[in-house]
């Protein structure tokens, strides 16, 4: 069963080279008006190592200045993830296969 995504304005992307352009502020404000439907790519699943906790503290807080919501999965990873959300609380949500969310 696949994820269902009931909205034409959300936008999806898939790796954390999308959020480091959020980051360096490569990304116009127009485009914040969407919700985001992406991995962030914060675990490596093969090292079995999270990314630097001070760039997903980074990550967090500009989530915070930015008119959107975040739908995230596995690839972020479980420790990355609960950074995430304690930071950016309604900000950021964990999505899985099977699960449907209405935006």
């Amino acid at each position: 069963m696949n994820t269902m995504i009931f909205k034409t304005n959300a936008k999806c992307e898939g790796c954390l080279a999308k959020i480091e352009e959020i980051l360096q502020g490569k990304i116009s404000r127009e485009e914040w008006n969407l919700d985001c439907i992406s991995g962030f790519h914060l675990y490596d699943p093969l090292k079995k190592r999270t990314e630097n906790i001070n760039l997903i503290k980074d990550i967090a807080n500009t989530f915070l200045y930015r008119n959107t919501t975040f739908y995230t999965c596995h690839c972020t990873g479980k420790e990355a993830y609960g950074i995430l959300k304690g930071i950016a609380d309604e900000k950021i949500n964990y999505i899985s296969t099977g699960q449907i969310i209405q935006l």
